[in-house]
């Protein structure tokens, strides 16, 4: 080690990145067909957006039942972790408010404390039964949303990622036969000394 040499180590978000790319990337170079792989990544992304917990799970058993592979799914239902849950479910309700049929009163912050107020006032049981009610007026709409914006994820990364594994497993077969020639051509070599 040199010494008195600046410090080279990545920064947290860089070291984020990459590991998350290289976990996408090992997921697409994986040893099955095209479209196991790029079904069981459909389904990842299927099942990243969905509000609730165990969206890898979710998508592990949909992979299963759709007959994708099961590893090929896991780093997709990433997709949605602590840092963009948030910005992710929001969008979902966003999209289900567009779509939802019915009376859906958009819950702006005024709308919250309007909530917030009204639980105040309310004992507990009337507080669980009125709270129920209004779970329902955001859960529904943010549910619809997330199944439109999986379903619509999950198409396109299946028609991407069936092309992405076709060329990635190509160029493996391809570096894999150079190494294989030159390495005859060597112990052929090596032979005729």
């Amino acid at each position: 080690m040199i010494t008195g040499a600046p410090k080279t180590a990545k920064s947290r978000w860089r070291r984020f990145v990459h590991t998350m790319l290289q976990t996408l990337r090992g997921a697409l170079l994986l040893q099955d067909t095209p479209h196991r792989i790029a079904l069981g990544c459909a389904c990842g992304i299927f099942a990243s957006p969905l509000p609730m917990l165990g969206q890898t799970f979710v998508a592990m058993i949909l992979s299963k039942l759709l007959g994708g592979n099961v590893v090929a799914s896991l780093p997709w239902s990433w997709i949605t972790n602590p840092v963009t849950t948030l910005p992710v479910f929001y969008g979902c309700y966003r999209i289900g408010m567009l779509i939802t049929p019915g009376e859906w009163k958009l819950v702006s912050f005024e709308r919250m404390g309007e909530i917030v107020e009204k639980f105040n006032h309310l004992s507990m049981a009337d507080g669980f039964a009125t709270g129920y009610a209004v779970v329902v007026d955001i859960f529904v709409p943010m549910l619809v949303g997330s199944l439109l914006a999986g379903s619509i994820g999950a198409v396109m990364g299946y028609l991407l990622i069936v092309r992405a594994v076709v060329v990635m497993q190509e160029r493996r077969r391809q570096r894999l036969s150079h190494w294989q020639k030159t390495s005859d051509q060597t112990m052929t070599s090596d032979d005729g000394i």
